[in-house]
């Protein structure tokens, strides 16, 4: 038997369909794939380890096999993967039938491909197709901001699929071109007005006399920036895929279209139809696999493989599909992306599974599963995010060490010795000593298990209110600044702030924001904390002269801020140094007319002694916090659990029942938090576990970790019988 040979680019889990249906068919196959660890390797006769786009090489490797083997070679494929100029290039070397190379080109690069079809409809084809109006862009500049006066969608003019596409305004227009920038080959960009209409596909075999339409799809897609497609059917008006099909068919003649797959894509807007794309490619995946053929009742990867040796597939025409027959089936498909789970009410879906590692790329190829009905009637599907938070937060973690860029590790343990003499940055002063005592003081503290006792020896309350807002538990957000000089940058600091305060709010806790080394910085603090309806709490810098500060509580008092902080331990921070206002040590005094200053809670936030408490006590502050500021204004002071075990918590209650004590320091867990509570704080502070949820995730970040905290500190709760 003669010996017959295929060559395969790419091989992924949405490629394997051809290539197992290929070696049912007796064909030894060659299968280029650059990913070593890619499916089709374990399928193929032989592996080539080049990418799928690189023509020369592969075409070297292709001359240096022997002369038979050269001519057993008889057609060249791929699934789901935009290289038809390559499958173009090598079949022209091989002189095998294929389309033209030159046509290759230009389907490849958006910009060429709408010209050239410009050029035919202005000369009278394809009466009554439209295309959208496109700009080319090789530089950020005035022109396009000038374009993004209305919703916009940027593509690279390389056809990459979804890769790159973004939906854009102008609010968002500099970050979505870097992004589509970085996503496209040759660096070039176009732009096109955004329409919200939905998407249609008509799917074709092509030979060079037969033609198979294996389908019209219309699309709908996540209502996301990216444009990533959710759900389709083929259910369609059939006036519009008539007319769709009929202009399909024209286009493949006029351009010479023949020996491949070929999608088209058009968007039906306002009673016109607009030519979108034109992809020469097999869809694959779920699209190539048994339960689609057979819903189809065509064999679609025996006719892929008669197309690309030079055969003529088995015609299927308009006629063959859904919408012609009233009484027949029709197919909903729902694409489901990583970290979403579907919820099928009535049962009425399949599911269809692709398993592998999928690439951190928003695009409609990689979705994680299909859910799919062979049905007039549409499934009743809601989509929820996966339940397993464990993902999300391996996911967060991850998104933070890369934000950070070496500002912060992200380390398991967050005891403060991978930061050692980090400061500025997350790290403490010298050697860290007093931050990583802050974290093995506080966890050399024991809990007693008790469960028989009717009731608990620990007394601890449990505040749901703080500061006039309530709360799930007492528990806040420590002060962070210096997003540029601490966090190197990570995120914006709008971005920044608004997900820990809104974060906070929307989780039912507390989140303290600071003001930073710049005098004027808390006009920008205020900014943030009105966007956040004033749901969080200032801290203040202690400036000199007083009047610096005092200035400032007179602006906030006539904000609906209902606490203001000052944070008198740090002045001795590097970042303020630099300062524009200088810092200075507070006296007693100065902190009596700071109190007349205002009328709102005035926290101070600092305190290491049962001396400061009272004299602050008796001079009407109205809070204090035991903190050593994180261990980043001394090395050598003792961690704030230290601090706390010398102050007579029970003697400051009964004496001062009205003053409000929290606590800040080497907080990780719902432990250690109730730890504290049993030793009278009224309140807890964490920083640095939210700098970095915050960096990760955003808002989301945040309120993981709260429900993360609220959920350890209910379950200390129950093994304590309270």
């Amino acid at each position: 038997m003669e010996k017959k040979s295929l060559i395969i680019l790419g091989g992924s889990l949405y490629e394997l369909p051809l290539l197992l249906a290929a070696k049912q068919k007796g064909y030894f196959i060659y299968l280029v794939d650059i990913d070593p660890n890619a499916a089709g390797h374990n399928v193929a006769d032989v592996s080539i380890n080049l990418s799928t786009k690189d023509i020369e090489s592969i075409k070297r490797y292709i001359d240096s096999l022997p002369s038979l083997e050269l001519k057993s070679i008889v057609g060249i494929g791929s699934v789901d993967s935009d290289v038809h100029a390559t499958i173009a290039a090598l079949s022209n070397h091989l002189n095998l039938k294929h389309f033209n190379y030159t046509l290759s080109e230009i389907i490849t690069n958006k910009y060429k491909m709408y010209t050239l079809l410009r050029g035919y409809i202005e000369n009278g084809y394809f009466t009554g197709l439209n295309l959208i109006q496109t700009e080319l862009h090789w530089f950020y500049s005035a022109k396009l901001e000038n374009l993004a006066k209305i919703d916009m969608v940027l593509k690279p003019t390389e056809n990459m699929g979804g890769l790159g596409v973004i939906r854009v305004s102008k609010e968002n227009l500099y970050e979505s071109f870097l992004y589509c920038k970085k996503n496209s080959p040759t660096g070039e960009i176009i732009s096109e007005p955004f329409l919200s209409d939905d998407t249609y596909k008509v799917q074709l075999l092509i030979g060079e006399r037969e033609i198979a339409i294996l389908n019209v799809w219309k699309i709908q897609n996540i209502n996301s920036r990216n444009l990533i497609e959710r759900y389709r059917t083929d259910i369609i008006n059939k006036k519009i895929s008539d007319t769709l099909i009929k202009y399909s068919l024209e286009i493949i003649e006029r351009l010479k279209i023949y020996h491949t797959a070929c999608e088209i894509k058009y968007i039906v807007s306002s009673y016109k139809i607009y030519l979108l794309d034109i992809n020469l490619r097999l869809e694959g995946g779920f699209f190539i696999d048994q339960p689609y053929q057979e819903y189809l009742n065509y064999d679609i990867l025996s006719n892929y493989i008669l197309i690309i040796t030079g055969k003529e597939p088995i015609p299927r025409k308009a006629e063959n599909l859904v919408y012609s027959n009233k009484n027949g089936k029709g197919m909903h498909v729902f694409k489901i992306y990583p970290k979403e789970q579907p919820v099928l009410k009535d049962g009425s879906a399949s599911t269809y599974t692709i398993k592998r590692d999928l690439p951190d790329v928003p695009s409609s190829k990689y979705y994680d599963k299909i859910l799919f009905s062979k049905d007039r009637k549409k499934p009743d599907v809601r989509i929820i995010a996966r339940a397993k938070e464990e993902s999300l937060e391996k996911d967060i973690l991850a998104n933070a060490i890369k934000n950070f860029a070496g500002k912060c590790k992200v380390c398991k343990i967050c005891d403060g010795s991978g930061c050692i003499g980090e400061l500025p940055g997350m790290g403490g002063a010298y050697k860290n000593e007093s931050f990583i005592a802050n974290y093995y003081d506080l966890r050399d503290l024991k809990l007693e298990l008790e469960l028989l006792r009717e009731k608990s020896g620990y007394e601890l309350k449990i505040k749901n209110e703080l500061f006039g807002k309530d709360v799930i538990f007492p528990l806040c957000i420590a002060p962070i600044s210096g997003v540029t000089s601490n966090l190197g940058g990570v995120l914006d600091e709008e971005e920044f702030y608004l997900s820990l305060l809104n974060g906070a709010n929307e989780s039912r806790i507390l989140s303290f924001i600071g003001d930073g080394s710049s005098d004027s910085k808390y006009l920008e603090m205020d900014k943030f904390l009105k966007k956040a309806e004033y749901s969080g709490i200032i801290t203040l810098k202690p400036r000199t002269p007083l009047n610096s500060l005092i200035k400032k509580l007179e602006y906030f008092e006539n904000t609906p801020i209902t606490a203001i902080s000052i944070d008198i331990d740090s002045i001795t921070l590097p970042t303020l140094k630099k300062s524009d206002v200088p810092v200075g040590r507070l006296s007693l005094e100065q902190i009596k007319i700071l109190r007349k200053s205002t009328k709102k809670n005035l926290i101070i936030k600092g305190v290491g002694s049962i001396f400061d408490c009272i004299k602050l006590a008796e001079a009407g502050i109205n809070s204090v916090i035991i903190s050593n500021h994180g261990g980043r204004s001394l090395s050598s002071l003792k961690s704030s659990i230290s601090m706390l075990l010398d102050i007579d918590i029970k003697y400051l209650h009964k004496e001062y029942p009205d003053l409000i004590i929290g606590f800040d320091g080497g907080v990780r867990c719902g432990e250690d938090i109730v730890k504290l509570l049993i030793l009278g704080i009224d309140y807890v502070l964490i920083g640095r576990p939210f700098a970095i949820y915050a960096a990760g995730g955003g808002k989301k970040g945040v309120s993981l970790l709260v429900h993360k905290l609220y959920d350890e500190f209910s379950q200390t709760l129950k093994l304590l019988n309270r």
